[in-house]
Formats: C-alpha cells, structure tokens, sequence
C-alpha cells in the first residue's frame, strides 16, 4: 500500500535541499520521486538571518522538486541543526491503562507526553522528545514495549530543545511561501539511519556531519540515542584556510578545495603542481599540490581536536 508522498527539507548554511518520496507501508520501500536544490541564502552556521532571502531560496528549491516529482508541495517536514539546539534527558512514568494490563501505544504516548510535561524557559521550545529506552515494572534496556505485560511503564527520553527566535525565524521562512509544517527532524539523528546499523548503535557509535557552517554530533549508546549537540564550525572553515593561506578568494578557495583537495598528505604526490587564481592578480599562479594538501589537513585536525574537546 503507498502511503501519501512526503517532502522534506534541509535547510543548511551552503545549500537547501527538497526531497520528495512515497513510501509502502508493506513493503517498507522509499520510494524518491523528486528532489530539488538552490544555494542557500540569508542563513549564517544554519541559523536564519534574512528571512526574505532564505524565504526565497527554499521556494526555489521546492519549485525543482515539484517539477521532477510532478507533485504539488504543501505540507513539509523540516530538517534542522545548527548550535541553537539544546538536548537533556527526562522521565515520564504512568499506569498501564487497559483492565489487562497489556502496554498499548496509548500508554507509550502517555508517557512520552508525561517525559515533556515540565516548565520550559521561554527563550526555548520543545523541538523532539526521542524515546532513549522503555522501563516496564522496573525492568529496563526496553526499545518497544508494545503487547507486553505490566502495571507500571516508564519511559528515559530526551529532550531537544531549540531557541525560541530561531525556531520562529525558520517557522516564518517556510511559512512565507505558503508551506505548513508537519513535523521536524533532527538532521543529525535523522543522518544515523543512513549510515549507521543497528549492531553499531548497540557497540557504542558517535556520527559526526561535518556541513558547510555547522558540525551536527549525535552520539548513541546500547541502541539508543544518548545526546545530540552542534558546534558553530564546519567546511567552511577549511575553505577560509585555503583562501587566507594563499591569498585567494572564497569562491576559488572553495573550487581548489573540490577539485584538488585532500585530507591525506601521504596520498599527495610532492611533484604535482596545480594552478590557482590569486587576488588581484590576471595570470594563473602554479603551486604544489601537497601544500593545498597540508593546509586543508591541519584545519581538519583542528576541527576534529575542537570536537573531541567539545564533547
């Protein structure tokens, strides 16, 4: 059975991305039917800061996936990242309902909502509450309770947080061009269904995306999610090394980095030379390869030594 087709976007710091998909219920199969793309706009390290513009830039985006896909796009999930997310751990704990006392998804839900259920600072809105593990009569390590038995159900969740003028701001950027919102997805823990399995979240598993303004973490822990945060630094970061290093601009900073770039200094021929356009200058200037090489090494090992810091 196909259920309805859904759309997503990923608002990032360099690009926005609209993908539009069917998924069947019985065959648990995706389905992509489209997607769509456009360079970001009025955002800084993922979080809006000029909402005409960013406004603008995902109806271009949309308008791209609604022509490949040949569906109409009026209801969107929205992935989101960026520092301004916050994440803590809570409890909800409730009585199983049913004289049986068999554990339904009115239970579940009931003691998700009693996991939330606690005075927020208005500076933040609730974002996700994602599920870390189930406890039934105190027998905890539960991921789905569903159909078992017990009196008392008591669910360890946690909480994402967002700041509340930046969930507004992305609220009203979407909102502008006549787009609801159904949901939102953290693009982190949202990523780990991609590449990580089930076996890995149970040994211990930390996923790094590393975007173009923002790096998204999120860590996981005997197969469940344990914390997501986000840090004020990504690619981007290497592109500005590159242009500083060798008195280039952004944009032939950012064409060296893809084209000849990296990380490995050991893989470089020393020999190799490559041409690179310098600021203010009208002729090409040629310089060894390795040294573009070392430059974008030592900035991912400084990312990488902030993150280990950080975490």
């Amino acid at each position: 059975m196909i259920d309805d087709y859904k759309a997503i976007i990923d608002i990032g710091t360099s690009k926005i991305v609209v993908i539009v998909g069917e998924y069947n219920s019985q065959t648990k199969e995706l389905n992509i039917l489209g997607f769509g793309r456009a360079k970001s706009e009025g955002l800084k390290n993922g979080v809006v800061v000029e909402i005409d513009k960013t406004s603008n830039a995902i109806a271009k985006a949309v308008e791209e996936a609604e022509t490949m896909s040949g569906r109409e796009i009026r209801n969107v999930t929205i992935g989101v990242s960026g520092n301004r997310i916050n994440c803590f751990e809570k409890v909800g704990v409730t009585a199983v309902a049913r004289p049986d006392k068999e554990i339904s998804a009115v239970d579940i839900n009931r003691a998700v909502d009693l996991a939330k259920a606690f005075k927020m600072n208005g500076d933040f809105e609730i974002l996700n509450i994602l599920p870390k593990e189930f406890i039934v009569d105190g027998e905890g390590g539960i991921k789905d309770p569903t159909n078992m038995s017990g009196w008392r159900l008591e669910v360890k969740a946690l909480v994402v947080t967002v700041e509340t003028s930046v969930f507004h701001n992305l609220m009203k950027s979407v909102n502008d061009i006549s787009l609801n919102i159904d949901n939102y997805a953290i693009n982190s823990f949202a990523g780990s269904y991609s590449v990580l399995n089930e076996e890995e979240k149970n040994l211990g598993a930390l996923l790094i995306d590393i975007g173009a303004g923002t790096t998204d973490i999120a860590a996981f822990e005997n197969g469940s999610i344990s914390t997501i945060s986000s840090f004020d630094t990504g690619g981007d970061i290497i592109t500005l090394n590159i242009s500083k290093n060798f008195t280039v601009s952004f944009n032939e900073a950012e064409r060296i980095k893809i084209k000849y770039g990296s990380a490995i200094i050991e893989h470089c021929d020393p020999d190799e030379e490559i041409e690179i356009q310098l600021v203010g200058s009208m002729q090409l200037q040629k310089i060894k390869r390795i040294e573009l090489v070392k430059v974008i090494n030592k900035s991912i090992v400084s990312l990488f030594e902030k993150l280990k810091n950080d975490i």
